[in-house]
């Protein structure tokens, strides 16, 4: 079990949220246990191609850098942990926007990887969106590879990536398509690559949960997860999430109607 003292962030709770499907961490004094309901998929675009410029252009006023640090309370050894990341601008609710990133990015475990059985107790854990504290950060209750941040407008002036790739008519016609990924690598803030989809395929969660991915080519490295994948045609196609280590050009996004799934189901 992980456990949390002596936090520097102020009001920090953990919840199941049953509409969402989310467990909440809360943050701040302002937060709520439900988002406001907006719509998750939008009318595609008109058909024109982004050029690499354009693409860049819209990434980097949709994506976020996200920081976490925390340490470890151990008699022996009082470490400081943490790492960064990546996030997407999805949603306007309200007075917040709504980042989709990864659980990874800001859990205190690896959703795929890591033995969370075990205790841990840890002091001082801050996560931090472009530098802001987030009124609240939801993570998927069965620990597939989704969570969610609201971050207040006041943060900055951000655009929201309203356009989605619509995969239910999918069929392959992705295979082979340009993609466009922007995020964090190795502290490397707004760092934009290129590259096409090479397959759609799956892994499992934790809990053994089929998640659905897309896998590409492009340059997706440490500091990247939680960062958006889209297509030529600005459509947002996953979060990236994962790279295969012992090979090269094989990465994956976790697709957005994963993400669209978490929100309406859980």
């Amino acid at each position: 079990m992980i456990r949390i003292k002596n936090k520097k962030v102020v009001g920090i709770v953990l919840g199941v949220i049953s509409a969402m499907g989310l467990v909440g961490f809360y943050f701040g004094q302002t937060s709520s246990s439900s988002m406001d309901t907006v719509s998750w998929h939008s009318p595609f675009l008109n058909g024109k191609k982004l050029s690499g410029e354009e693409a860049a252009n819209l990434l980097r006023k949709s994506t976020v850098s996200i920081s976490t640090r925390f340490e470890e309370d151990d008699l022996f050894s009082n470490d400081d942990g943490g790492g960064v990341g990546s996030g997407a601008i999805v949603q306007e609710t309200g007075k917040h926007f709504l980042v989709a990133t990864n659980a990874h990015v800001v859990s205190l475990f690896d959703i795929f990887n890591s033995d969370i059985t075990g205790d841990v107790d840890i002091v001082n854990y801050e996560l931090k969106v472009d530098g802001f504290t987030p009124d609240a950060v939801y993570v998927h209750k069965y620990l597939k590879d989704i969570a969610f941040i609201k971050i207040s407008k006041s943060s900055g002036n951000y655009k929201i990536l309203n356009k989605r790739y619509d995969f239910k008519n999918e069929s392959g016609k992705l295979q082979g398509k340009s993609v466009f990924a922007m995020g964090n690598p190795l502290g490397q803030d707004m760092s934009f690559t290129k590259g096409v989809v090479s397959r759609l395929s799956e892994t499992n969660s934790k809990m053994g949960l089929p998640t659905k991915l897309v896998q590409t080519d492009a340059a997706i490295n440490f500091g990247n997860s939680g960062g958006p994948l889209i297509n030529e045609y600005g459509e947002l196609i996953g979060i990236n999430s994962l790279k295969y280590t012992k090979a090269e050009g094989i990465s994956f996004a976790i697709t957005i109607d994963e993400f669209d799934n978490a929100l309406k189901n859980g």
